[in-house]
């Protein structure tokens, strides 16, 4: 019986959109595959314009990126100073709506650093929204978020 209490409870967790870490270097969430990436891994970073901002405890500020039905692959990099003992979270709402949470460490360092990338279906010009939260800040805390999809 406990087994299966066990079973259960581990299937809501996962239909209720828990990140699940399956290998060193990927998390999935409802069908979709992030790459964790180290910021030197970006392939086009040289492309998109980075945004710096700042964000205070419990604030997400959004962005809304646009992909082209020519692009395959989206990468997105959040960098802050970590020595300030601040720690924001990525989130990624992809077109479907179903909203992706990472955090500093899922690549195994807690660094400031968030690197990902994931493959798109080509064939419809899509929207989505990329948040950086403030899981846990005192004051405030810059951040760079760089959003780049290409071909």
């Amino acid at each position: 019986m406990r087994s299966l209490t066990a079973v259960l409870f581990l299937l809501m967790i996962l239909s209720v959109g828990c990140i699940v870490p399956v290998a060193a270097g990927e998390i999935v969430k409802t069908g979709m595959v992030f790459e964790v990436l180290g910021p030197d891994e970006m392939s086009g970073i040289e492309k998109a314009p980075p945004v710096e901002e700042t964000v205070t405890q419990g604030e997400t500020d959004y962005y809304t990126h646009y992909v082209s039905t020519s692009d395959t692959k989206l990468e997105i990099s959040l960098t802050w100073d970590r020595s300030t003992g601040n720690d924001l979270d990525l989130i990624i709402v992809p077109p479907n709506g179903s909203a992706t949470c990472i955090h500093d460490q899922n690549d195994g360092r807690t660094d400031g650093k968030i690197a990902v990338r994931t493959g798109l279906q080509q064939g419809a010009d899509t929207r989505w929204r990329v948040g950086v939260e403030g899981a846990a800040v005192t004051g405030s805390q810059q951040y760079t978020l760089i959003i780049n999809s290409y071909a």
